[in-house]
């Protein structure tokens, strides 16, 4: 068995802090920045996220369409609200997902429960 050095205890257990860390609620936080409004011309600027990558990207929204990645076009269709730092891009993203683990540890607690009662 090889043998662990003070450094790498340190380490690791630095890691298991910011894990347990992290195990916390965020405040759910609102798109700030609407999309124009349809006959307004011109494109509003700020970030959005994807949820399946946990990726905060700069986009920009026309009355009609929004675009990602840029914040000179539009290449999708439908306006979407926007968020107007990528810090409160971040702090949404991080709420949508710790709903989505909520709710699959949830499921898992749920089959533990039935193993149990069956057991």
């Amino acid at each position: 068995m090889p043998r662990v050095t003070k450094a790498e205890q340190a380490e690791a257990l630095a890691r298991e802090a910011l894990i347990a860390q992290a195990l916390r609620w965020t405040a759910p936080v609102e798109a700030d920045v609407p999309p124009p409004a349809r006959g307004e011309g011109g494109l509003k600027t700020g970030y959005m996220y994807n949820a399946y990558s946990a990726a905060v990207f700069a986009a920009c929204s026309s009355s009609n369409g929004h675009g990602v990645g840029s914040w000179t076009s539009t290449t999708t269709q439908g306006a979407r609200a926007l968020y107007s730092t990528r810090e409160r891009a971040l702090r949404a993203l991080r709420s949508d997902l710790e709903r989505d683990c909520a709710k699959r540890l949830a499921a898992v607690d749920s089959a533990i429960a039935e193993a149990a009662q069956r057991d």
